[in-house]
């Protein structure tokens, strides 16, 4: 446990450096963005950390992540870059920032995968509202999702996560045809990414970072994110949702309440290498 712990820290250490960055750039920039997911449960329950979590999770609505996307090249330190499914060796949906002075070994899915320290940017899109129209983009969009999923089975599908028994047939499916060696995974990231913009985030009531692990439950309200508001994190001020309570009520019901010890370690990551910045 001791040893988990290390690996835990040095990775938490790193991604709140990545964090301060981001900030940074988005204050000088005067890009919009909100710590989400886990990372706002931190923030509220603990001032920062989870102190079992593993990343650092912010969303950016989608013009403001068009134009950090722009200028990340230029204004990243050197030890810090923007990967996105159109980066080589990037598998993920979610954009990351990744610290390449690190190494961490990611052991959930088939295949181990190494990965420098990183922060997920989450993209806030625009939703459909009423019924109806949920339920025709979310069958294009489930099956794109999906569809990516499987060309990278082996190196993302988390196969300690519980599932319902659908997607562990789809997972048997997978491993028995070996179907990720025929899929294409960049035309189909390119149409995923075409599916989740289908609604113009400017224009729409309700929202969703689709990249998330919630899928259709994603969609909210975008009065829950609203104009944000700050929150302490570990040493630092930070933006999250301005509707906290009903943000976190949405995904984790009673979220005060502290998860079975069995369900902490979301990626079970394990320490390669650590180098301070420099």
């Amino acid at each position: 446990m001791k040893k988990s712990l290390e690996h835990l820290n040095d990775l938490q250490k790193a991604e709140l450096d990545i964090l301060k960055v981001f900030i940074s750039i988005c204050q000088k920039y005067q890009l919009k963005y909100y710590l989400c997911g886990g990372s706002l449960l931190g923030a509220v329950r603990h001032k920062g950390f989870i102190p079992w979590d593993d990343d650092i999770d912010v969303a950016m609505p989608r013009p403001d992540f068009i134009k950090f996307k722009k200028i990340a090249t230029n204004e990243l330190p050197d030890y810090i870059y923007l990967s996105t499914y159109d980066t080589t060796g990037h598998v993920w949906l979610v954009p990351m920032l990744i610290n390449k002075n690190t190494k961490f070994i990611l052991n959930n899915a088939e295949e181990q995968k190494e990965v420098g320290a990183w922060m997920d940017i989450l993209i806030i899109d625009g939703a459909p509202e009423n019924q109806l129209s949920r339920y025709l983009f979310g069958i294009r969009y489930l099956c794109a999702r999906m569809l990516y999923q499987l060309a990278n089975f082996s190196k993302v599908v988390n196969l300690n996560k519980k599932r319902p028994f659908y997607e562990k047939l789809i997972i048997k499916f997978a491993q028995i045809t070996r179907i990720e060696h025929i899929l294409n995974s960049k035309k189909i990231a390119h149409w995923y990414d075409k599916v989740v913009q289908s609604y113009d985030y400017t224009d729409c009531n309700y929202v969703a970072t689709f990249s998330g692990a919630a899928k259709m439950h994603e969609i909210i309200p975008k009065t829950y994110y609203g104009e944000g508001k700050q929150y302490t994190y570990e040493d630092i001020m930070v933006i999250g949702c301005s509707d906290y309570d009903n943000y976190l009520k949405h995904f984790y019901n009673e979220y005060m309440r502290f998860p079975p010890e069995n369900e902490r370690n979301r990626h079970n990551v394990t320490s390669k290498k650590f180098e301070p910045n420099i």
